[in-house]
């Protein structure tokens, strides 16, 4: 299991600067599973290139396709960098951006590089979490085998706590405080008022707890046999910088008010599935696509089944209305 996380990586400095960023950290990550898996690498070692990750990752493909073992990669914050783009939004920051992403960038030569070792080269799955699919459309041509499985309602509840988990531990901690069984139905309600209501797929009705925020909830609740002072963990508060960013589109400032008051939801044909830097820059900015923006950032998630079938003026290619709140 190789492990890569891009939030490590600065997107500071120029194209230049941002690859020697990039190859260090790889370099690390290949040293560090080298040393983890050195009983079963003993006989074939990885020669680590200093000068070239790319090599390094070869070398790695190399030695873990010869000990007959499949190897996995998961990457995470993939899209670090497209973020960069989208909360600053200067010249300076789309050309960086540009110069790792366009052309033969150091991104598009690592995913290029991934696709190829998935092609039967040693590489057995490739799993890639990410903010959203900004950076994964400039990517396309260099790696155009990604399947986004985000919106299938079997990975619904994948992140998040259903309601009976959550009463299930409520219960239990009633239970050590001694407390009454009313104040632990209470304290049910307020976790589902606050924290319950994430859909990530159209095609289910179950709702799930935010995970962070239920735990932040059920260790106060644990430790101090009452509420948490703060209903909310500051540690999930929202990024600003994405807001800056939408509130800054055409219709973004509007279309946050109009969430914010939650009168009525808020209608798109589809949801849009490409941002790459040259939609970002010049894509018309209208209701779905500033829509799109906070649904992936989860600020605006699907509403109701019945709701979906009420609107009946919106459509998605599918042929399915998709209503959000």
């Amino acid at each position: 299991m190789l492990k890569w996380d891009f939030s490590e990586v600065s997107p500071q400095g120029d194209g230049e600067e941002i690859k020697r960023n990039l190859y260090e950290y790889l370099n690390l990550r290949i040293g560090a599973f080298s040393d983890y898996y050195r009983e079963t690498l003993s006989e074939y070692p990885i020669q680590v290139n200093h000068q070239n990750a790319l090599a390094s990752f070869q070398s790695l493909l190399n030695a873990v396709r010869k000990t007959g073992h499949p190897l996995y990669l998961l990457i995470d914050e993939y899209d670090n960098f497209a973020n960069e783009l989208m909360m600053g939004y200067r010249h300076a920051e789309e050309d960086r951006y540009r110069a790792i992403l366009s052309g033969e960038g150091v991104m598009k030569a690592l995913f290029k590089t991934v696709k190829a070792a998935a092609g039967g080269r040693g590489l057995a799955r490739v799993f890639i979490t990410g903010v959203s699919p900004v950076a994964m459309s400039d990517l396309t041509s260099a790696y155009n085998v990604a399947e986004n499985i985000y919106l299938l309602h079997r990975f619904n509840a994948l992140c998040g706590f259903r309601e009976d988990e959550i009463a299930a531990m409520a219960s239990e901690i009633g239970k050590e405080c001694k407390l009454p069984r009313s104040q632990v139905i209470e304290a049910l309600a307020m976790m589902r008022t606050f924290y319950n209501g994430y859909r990530f797929s159209r095609r289910t009705e179950e709702r799930v707890y935010n995970p962070t925020l239920a735990l932040y909830f059920l260790k106060a609740f644990q430790r101090d046999c009452d509420y948490p002072d703060e209903i909310l963990d500051s540690n999930l508060a929202m990024d600003r910088g994405k807001m800056h960013y939408i509130a800054r589109l055409p219709e973004g400032r509007q279309l946050i008010f109009d969430a914010l008051a939650e009168e009525e939801p808020v209608d798109v044909r589809r949801l849009a599935d490409r941002f790459g830097a040259e939609d970002m820059r010049y894509a018309p900015k209208d209701t779905g696509f500033v829509a799109s923006l906070l649904y992936l950032f989860r600020y605006l998630d699907h509403g109701r089944r019945h709701a979906l079938r009420q609107a009946d003026s919106y459509h998605s290619q599918s042929g399915y209305p998709q209503t959000l709140r």
